[in-house]
This record gives structure tokens, sequence and C-alpha cells, in this order.
């Protein structure tokens, strides 16, 4: 019976054969604004069914998948608006030919509670424009009709300029095979089809130690939370940001960033996002090897997005970059782990814009103590690692290759 009443809608500017509803504005900047003609009309011959109000809607949804395959889904933003209800004292009236133009736009100050769209495996963001025309109800059919098209809105503010921080060092192994590491992480931020350049110094206090190997890693974590706390849409009235816990130069901290910090992930998601070799050049009269490590990041446009830094109801998306060392020593160093920090990372987000990467002032990665070292014959065969690397054990009687592994942390914007 449906079928009879037929809801079109046709753009102001553009075409929506690609299912994208056409916008016009820089999300985060400017307004949004969706500009386009509703039509109404019902097919010859069709039953004339009493239409009781029509609306359009801009909402942005977040969703995810759960270990059960079950889908979730959450209202971060919302706006509607009415363009036609029933004159005074009528409660309903049939429409057929109707055509009505309408006007939505989405003010910059929703990109503090919102998210750009964004399409992860296993979470994802999207823009909607929904008309819905409601009518008289029908039994076992409902009493409305939709109908909802994408909208691609992608956040374009720039971050705000961080002061340069200093080199991060930190000390490996202990007596003769200390080596001392120093991290210069980029003073700014980076995004899709952009370069991460990360420049450190290695320095072994035994002239004996060499650096084979040299390799910078960037990781995305996505933490999957629960997520069932009811939280209501926005409206045109957003409400007042807060303090994040996190410091964010670059967008204001909505009060998703203030989330109980006791709540665990039901499922935690990493993922390699790019990796490289760094050049070993040769040693400086000191026994210090300066390397430059540059990681280009991937475009923006394919099947999988590679996400932002943010934090809502439903995830919590951080980045990690991490350099992993590879030396060769005469003498095995001790085994020991390096403490190992969550942190967030600066996040490939959209084309032409820049996340703020704020300074490593506090680096928090110390090693506990070591065990009083061993004879290399009474050892387990199993190689000695730093943080999460480790490398072949060595075969008996050789010089052992030591992988001394570690990750240093960037912290970035929260939302």
């Amino acid at each position: 019976m449906l079928q009879a009443l037929l809801v079109q809608v046709q753009p102001k500017q553009g075409n929506i054969a690609s299912k994208n509803f056409p916008v016009v504005g820089y999300f985060g900047v400017t307004p949004v604004v969706l500009a386009g003609t509703v039509h109404v009309k019902v097919e010859e011959g069709g039953p004339k069914i009493p239409i009781r109000s029509v609306q359009v809607a801009v909402r942005c949804y977040e969703s995810r998948d759960s270990m059960r395959s079950t889908r979730r889904d959450h209202v971060i933003y919302e706006k509607t608006k009415h363009i036609w209800h029933p004159p005074a004292g009528v409660q309903d009236e049939v429409l057929d030919g109707w055509e009505q133009p309408f006007k939505l736009s989405i003010p910059p100050e929703a990109a503090e509670l919102a998210r750009g769209t964004q399409n992860l495996r296993e979470w994802r963001v999207r823009w909607r424009l929904e008309v819905m025309v409601e009518h008289v109800p029908i039994p076992h059919v409902g009493h409305r009709v939709a109908h909802a098209y994408d909208i691609n809105v992608y956040d374009h503010r720039s971050p705000s300029p961080s002061l340069p921080s200093p080199p991060a060092g930190m000390v490996l192994g202990s007596g003769a095979t200390a080596t001392h590491v120093h991290i210069n992480p980029p003073p700014t931020a980076f995004g899709p089809s952009e370069s991460l350049n990360v420049s450190f110094s290695v320095r072994p206090d035994d002239p004996s130690t060499s650096v084979k190997k040299l390799q910078l890693i960037l990781e995305r974590r996505v933490e999957l939370l629960d997520g069932r706390r009811p939280v209501g849409g926005s409206t045109d009235d957003l409400p007042t940001p807060r303090r994040s816990r996190v410091h964010n130069l670059f967008r204001g901290s909505s009060p998703l960033s203030n989330r109980g910090t006791s709540e665990k992930p039901e499922r935690v998601i990493v993922t390699r996002i790019a990796d490289a070799l760094c050049e070993v050049p040769p040693p400086g009269p000191n026994g210090a090897v300066w390397s430059m490590g540059s990681l280009q990041l991937p475009r923006r446009g394919h099947n999988w997005a590679v996400g932002e830094t943010t934090r809502t109801h439903l995830a919590d998306i951080s980045f990690e970059a991490r350099v992993k060392i590879t030396v060769k020593n005469k003498h095995e160093l001790p085994r020991a782990r390096l403490k190992r920090e969550h942190s967030s990372e600066p996040s490939p987000a959209i084309p032409r814009r820049r996340l703020q990467l704020p300074s490593l002032d506090a680096l928090g990665l110390r090693l506990p103590k070591v065990k009083e070292e061993r004879p290399l014959r009474d050892r387990p065969a199993t190689a000695p690692s730093f943080g999460v690397y480790a490398a072949k054990p060595p075969p008996f009687g050789s010089r052992p290759q030591t992988s001394a592994g570690f990750a240093f942390i960037m912290p970035a914007p929260r939302r």
C-alpha cells in the first residue's frame, strides 16, 4: 500500500546518483549547508494516505561490531527541522504533487561533539540526511515513511602550533652494555598522504657494540567499549565542553573525553599502519649513530580509513609510533622489560588537515631492576628482549645478537 506514496529529495546543487547527498561548507570551520526540495506524490490509482507531518534531519551515527557479530549504533549529533504540518484545526491532510524546499546547516561548533566520516573494519562514523513523512497509522505497516542519504563530512580544522619538544632520551641495558637513545619527534601533526619523520640517535657505551638494524613502526590501537550508558543526541544548543583530562591544543574537549579511567574495553585491536627500515650510517667520533625514519602514510579514499585519534562512547582510538633497534655486542644484554604505557597518537585523518602533536616531556619509560646475570650455558634458549620486541636466539658459543626494541610515546589530542 505504501508503495503508492512516493517521497523523493532533489538537492539544490548536484545530484545524488552516487547515493551521497551533496553539501557545501567545511565541517568544523564553516557551516555545512544541506539544501534541496522534498517531493511527495501519490501514484495514479493508489490509495490516498493522509499525512500528518514532514520533517528533515541530519544525524551523525557511530557503530561498532561486537564479538557476537551484533551491531551497536549510537547517535552523536542530531538536528531536525519540520518543513510541513497540517493547518490549525486539521489533524492530517492528503499530499499529492506536493513539494517544499528545505535548508539545514551543521554549525562549526558541532565538531566539538561529533566526528568526521570514518570507516574502520570494527568501528564506523557516518552522517546521513533523513526525510521522514508521518502518516496515519496503518495496521501491520506503521506510521512513517523514511528515506536516508549518506553525507561525506570530514573535519577540516587545523591544529594550533605547539612548542618544540626536547629530545626524549633513555638508557637501555646497564654497565658496559648501556646504550643511550635520544628521539626527536616531529613538532607538528600529520595526516593522510603525508610523511611522518622521526630522527633519533643511538650511542652505545661499549665501543664493541654496533647497531645492526633500525625500524620505525606506526600502529593503531582500537579499544571497543561497552557504551551502554544512554546518551541523548544533540540539538542546536550544544553543551559547553568541559575540560578534558588530556591536554588538547587542536580541538576543544568534549564531554565524551571525561569518561572514567576504570572502564575496561571489551576488545582491543592493534593494527600496523605503516613501517619502514631506517638507514644505519657509520657511527660518529663518539660512537653515536644518527638516523632518520620516514613513514609515508596512506591516502584517504580506500575502502578502509586510517582513522584519527578520538574517544567516543563506543571506541577509543589512539596511535603509537615505535622504534625497533637491533644491536650486536660480544656481551649479552641482561633481560629486562620496559614499562609500556598507554598513549594516544597523532592520527592520520582527512586530507589537508593536521592533528596536533604535543611534546614528549613525559616519556614514562623506565627499566625495572635487572636480575643477576647467569652464565651463558645456564641460560634458557630464549632471546633477551626489551619492551615487546625480541631477536632470534643466537647459536650457542657464537657472539649473541641482541634485539633492544623500545617504544616511544607521542601524545595526541583526544576528544
